[in-house]
């Protein structure tokens, strides 16, 4: 197995032990193994979409990042079919998406989501 280096903040290393000890997970390595193949799950059930397609997104994200957010959506006005925006505790706030409309212009979205470093979380549902 090819050991890899990786640099992570102090609350997420915190939370990553908390979940390993609460999961029961046997080391740190294997809940970032399991993160992982989550994630490569999702992408490729993405990938799988095609044509016109409905499906669900919902993201966190700070208070103070809602205008970076909102910049985001508007690119993609077209497939956003109703948008629910909710505050949480700890100036977090949630917005889920269902989206319908071209699956490439959806796939998109999710990457732009995904790769900002504004958004905490991104779930993606197909429909």
């Amino acid at each position: 197995m090819t050991v890899i280096s990786l640099s992570i903040e102090e609350k997420l290393l915190n939370e990553l032990d908390k979940l390993k000890e609460d999961l029961g997970y046997s080391g740190r390595s294997e809940i970032v193994r399991s993160a992982i193949r989550t994630f490569i799950g999702e992408k490729s059930d993405l990938e799988k979409l095609e044509g016109e397609v409905n499906c669900i997104l919902t993201i966190t994200h700070t208070d103070e990042s809602l205008n970076v957010i909102s910049d985001i959506q508007h690119d993609y006005q077209n497939v956003v079919k109703t948008q629910i925006h909710d505050h949480l505790r700890d100036h977090k706030c949630l917005q889920m998406y269902l989206l319908e409309g071209n699956s490439e212009k959806i796939k998109m979205f999710w990457k732009d989501l995904q790769s900002c470093k504004k958004v905490e979380k991104v779930n993606f549902n197909p429909l």
